[in-house]
């Protein structure tokens, strides 16, 4: 595969953080990386994932936390490309950075068990059970939210994420950034 590309995403001067969601023929993002976090639900579609040096199949459902700087790529089936329309893919992505709250937010007591999960993302990571029900609960409520509301659903989200044992790590301990 080709060196990843460097994506800025276009964070306006009155957020802290980016919440999109995407209603397209199919994901046409190249194999890319960018300094945020990356809280990425595909909530219809499938294809492969390439994250860093995993590879796997990726569904309805799919949720991921993809940790800053990692290379990914999601790569619809071939039948999305062939018949544009037919089917439709979407996905809702939360992008963030480690200090979007402020230097040393995540420094204080009440949020070493984030700061961790922070540090565990650096592998990707894939969210399941109940965990992931919920979080997905919450990533549609989000929509709707004035961006207040938004900002202490993302702290919540992040929260759960933390405390669950229901999410494990998609990239080998041997990957690296520099790979």
């Amino acid at each position: 595969m080709k060196n990843p590309q460097l994506h800025k995403l276009p964070l306006s001067p009155d957020e802290s953080f980016y919440y999109t969601t995407w209603d397209c023929n199919y994901f046409n993002k190249p194999w890319h990386f960018h300094n945020e976090y990356e809280l990425v639900l595909i909530k219809k579609g499938k294809g492969t994932k390439f994250i860093g040096d995993h590879v796997s199949y990726f569904h309805d459902g799919d949720l991921s936390l993809i940790g800053s700087d990692i290379p990914h790529l999601y790569r619809n089936d071939e039948r999305y490309y062939n018949n544009p329309g037919k089917d439709r893919v979407s996905s809702v992505f939360i992008h963030f950075t480690r200090d979007f709250l402020g230097n040393c937010f995540f420094d204080i007591p009440e949020m070493v068990s984030v700061k961790r999960l922070l540090d565990k993302s650096s592998l990707a990571l894939e969210i399941h059970g109940k965990t992931k029900s919920d979080i997905i609960q919450k990533m549609g409520i989000m929509q709707q939210e004035k961006p207040v509301d938004r900002l202490l659903s993302l702290l919540k989200i992040l929260v759960g994420l933390s405390q669950s044992r229901e999410i494990r790590p998609l990239l080998s301990t041997g990957f690296s950034i520099n790979n």
